[in-house]
């Protein structure tokens, strides 16, 4: 086996990891992240079109094959970059490297299959390249088509809403959205937030008067609000999401 096919089989490989990440993140309630529904569908369509490029690369050594590699994981790079430094797209904003592992773990395999597959561009490897029969792309695809729905039939039926409070002042944080929203509740309720996605996030008020520190999944934060007033607060981690607290004298 040529050194070429290597590169582009491990270039296959990273891409497959890369995608598979993205739809962990899509079942796992990014989904419904951000302001627009666009967003959830770009991580949808990148986790398919990364799983339809590996099969493409690991079989076949054409360039603008190869170029596609690569191309793709740079545009999805450069859009985690954009997003999680304070700047939004299709109404989504992140922060650093979140969430962990799966931001670490895409940043890792988009970084090889961009270098493996930007080796196979050099003269000497690229010469002794070979492509494999359309047979392989088809055995390819179907493997990459099995592990893609293996894992999301897989992922897509987990149960991810963990136990949360009850109770007149309880709000559960699930799907990027605060509910009940608004809550309301008269004065002296201790108001508990309840982390149902996978995702972390967190309950920062608009005056400061209360915040949180990022809440894992099952995670709670409680807040007593002993004066009358309306209260609104947001996700510190995802600002796009909001809420109110609207507590009677």
């Amino acid at each position: 086996m040529g050194v070429g096919r290597v590169l582009r089989i491990g270039g296959a490989v990273a891409l497959l990891v890369a995608g598979l990440v993205h739809l962990d993140l899509y079942f796992g309630g990014y989904r419904d992240a951000g302001s627009v529904p666009s967003f959830g569908r770009s991580i949808l369509f990148n986790a398919i079109a990364s799983g339809v490029l590996a099969a493409l690369v690991a079989a076949r050594r054409e360039w603008y094959v190869r170029l596609a590699g690569i191309i793709l994981p740079v545009a999805s790079l450069a859009a985690l970059a954009y997003t999680h430094t304070e700047h939004t797209l299709f109404g989504f904003q992140g922060d650093g490297l979140n969430p962990s592992p799966q931001a670490q773990i895409v940043l890792v395999a988009e970084i090889a299959a961009i270098v493996l597959l930007a080796l196979t561009f050099v003269p000497s490897i690229a010469a002794r390249d070979q492509s494999s029969g359309f047979a392989a792309v088809g055995a390819a695809g179907v493997v990459v088509a099995g592990v893609l729905i293996g894992f999301g039939a897989y992922w897509a039926g987990e149960d991810t809403q963990s136990a949360g409070a009850t109770g007149p002042g309880a709000v559960s944080i699930a799907n990027f959205a605060f509910s009940p929203d608004p809550l309301e509740v008269p004065a002296g309720t201790a108001v508990t937030w309840t982390n149902n996605d996978d995702i972390d996030h967190s309950v920062v008020a608009d005056d400061d008067a209360f915040r949180s520190d990022p809440l894992g999944n099952g995670s709670s934060y409680e807040f007593t609000f002993d004066e009358a007033g309306q209260y609104s607060y947001v996700c510190g981690i995802h600002p796009e999401m909001s809420g109110t607290v609207i507590v009677s004298g």
